[in-house]
């Protein structure tokens, strides 16, 4: 829940939550305090492409709402166009 306060808020709810939370514990992976802790970059890019597919096959429809696990929108664009 409190993910959701740190989101974008011109996204507008407009991203799979599943891929946001995933994106989050990725993040948090990566600011490990010990550097051998970290993943590696192959790994960050590997969980990245999932994380890609998440977004690629969820599909988002005005009625769904935000927030809801179903949201999807085209996020490769500024949310400000």
């Amino acid at each position: 829940r409190k993910l959701f306060r740190v989101m974008d808020s011109r996204l507008d709810g407009h991203y799979p939550s599943k891929g946001a939370y995933k994106a989050a514990i990725l993040a948090l992976h990566c600011l490990t305090p010990e550097a051998k802790q970290r993943p590696r970059m192959s790994e960050v890019v590997e969980k990245l492409e999932v994380i890609q597919s998440i977004k690629d096959t969820s599909k988002y429809s005005q009625r769904d709402g935000p927030g809801n696990g179903n949201g999807n929108r085209n996020l490769n664009h500024s949310p400000q166009n």
